[in-house]
């Protein structure tokens, strides 16, 4: 998440102790776990650290929802589009990511992220 460079070899470089990239690429991609279970378990740990730090998080706490483009260069990558990007004035070629996240007193909880489908490729079949 914070290596500039974001292939898997990169990611993995940045690990103290690591293995070779490959490792990490099968921990990534040939996954186990369901991943609903996985996010309702997230969610729990997210509530009871809520709850056991209430005297830091007094309040109702604001729920933020932001959209980021990431631009491509790729015409055929499956859900890019062209979107507005306000930073540079102009259209590009992008993924548009929503996020979510929870500020609540001194926590700040990243919930969620999506790629934005627009209508029409979602009539496409293309959509989830």
């Amino acid at each position: 998440m914070i290596s500039s460079n974001k292939t898997v070899s990169a990611m993995n470089d940045l690990f103290y102790f690591h293995n070779d990239q490959s490792a990490l690429n099968n921990f990534i991609t040939d996954s186990t776990w369901d991943d609903e279970k996985l996010d309702k378990a997230r969610y729990q740990v997210i509530l009871d650290g809520l709850k056991r730090r209430s005297v830091d998080c007094e309040g109702d706490g604001i729920f933020i929802m932001d959209d980021t483009l990431l631009h491509k260069t790729g015409k055929h990558m499956e859900y890019a589009g062209k979107f507005f990007d306000h930073a540079e004035g102009s259209y590009t070629l992008a993924h548009d990511i929503i996020t979510t996240h929870l500020v609540k007193g001194r926590l700040s909880i990243p919930l969620d992220f999506r790629i934005y489908i627009k209508k029409e490729e979602f009539k496409e079949g293309r959509g989830e």
